[in-house]
C-alpha cells in the first residue's frame, strides 16, 4: 500500500466517524426533545386536571411558537385533550385516553384530592 493510500484510508475513517458521531448528537437530541415533550403533556394534563380551564386560558399558557415543543399539538393529535363548549364557553378537559396516561406515569398525583373527579364520560 502507498503512503498516500494509507493517508486517504486514515482521513476517509476520520471523516466516517465525524459522521457517526454528528448522526448520534443528533439522535441524541431528538431522544431529549422527545422526552421533554411528554413530560411537558403530563403537566399539561396534571394542570388540566386540577380545575377546569377555558380555551383561552389554556392556549394562553400552553401554546407555543417553538415548532420543537409543540405541547398543545400532541397532546389534541393524540386524543389526550378535548375542547368543550359549556354555557357559552369553551373549556378544556382531560379525555379518558389522557387521564389513562396520567394515571399510568403519575399515579401519585391523579389520586390526589385537588384532581378534579370529573373525566369525561
Amino acid at each position: 500500500m502507498l503512503a498516500t493510500d494509507a493517508l486517504h484510508k486514515k482521513s476517509s475513517d476520520f471523516y466516517r466517524c465525524a459522521s457517526v458521531a454528528k448522526l448520534s448528537v443528533r439522535i441524541y437530541r431528538i431522544i431529549i426533545v422527545s422526552q421533554t415533550v411528554e413530560v411537558l403533556i403530563l403537566d399539561l394534563l396534571e394542570w388540566l386536571s386540577l380545575r377546569n380551564r377555558s380555551y383561552e386560558e389554556t392556549m394562553d399558557a400552553w401554546r407555543t411558537s417553538c415548532p420543537k415543543l409543540p405541547i398543545w399539538e400532541d397532546a389534541n393529535d393524540r386524543g389526550l385533550v378535548t375542547i368543550e363548549r359549556r354555557d357559552g364557553r369553551s373549556e378544556v378537559r382531560v379525555t379518558p385516553a389522557g387521564w389513562e396516561l396520567l394515571h399510568n406515569l403519575r399515579p401519585e398525583r391523579v389520586e390526589s384530592d385537588k384532581i378534579v373527579k370529573n373525566p369525561i364520560p
